[in-house]
């Protein structure tokens, strides 16, 4: 299975992502996002624990296991065979984040 059909797959088991570690229901995706003032990537494990179902992260020394999906955030600005994703909710809003999936860039 690829990456993106692992998180497709648990996108559509649980329907709910997450950019907040105090948000973490049973079965979600958390994006780890490292911030000016914090790093998304240390709440990682905690996720994990709380039950998300993977954790899409940019630091391998926060992974886990294999729940954890490594994305190069060189890869970002990396260019040729990116992919954004973006999440609409259930108004149509779409929150579009730096999230890149690039071919070879996961570990």
């Amino acid at each position: 299975m690829t990456i993106t059909e692992r998180l497709y797959q648990a996108y559509l088991s649980s329907h709910t992502v997450t950019t907040d570690s105090r948000a973490i229901t049973p079965g979600c995706i958390f994006f780890a996002f490292r911030g000016e003032h914090f790093d998304g990537n240390a709440f990682a494990p905690q996720a994990l624990e709380q039950g998300a179902a993977l954790c899409v992260i940019s630091d391998p020394q926060y992974k886990v296991d294999d729940r954890c999906i490594v994305v190069l955030e060189e890869a970002h600005h990396a260019g040729g065979g990116a992919v954004a994703l973006a999440v609409s909710d259930n108004y149509g809003f779409v929150t579009f984040h730096s999230c890149w999936l690039c071919r070879g860039r996961f570990r």
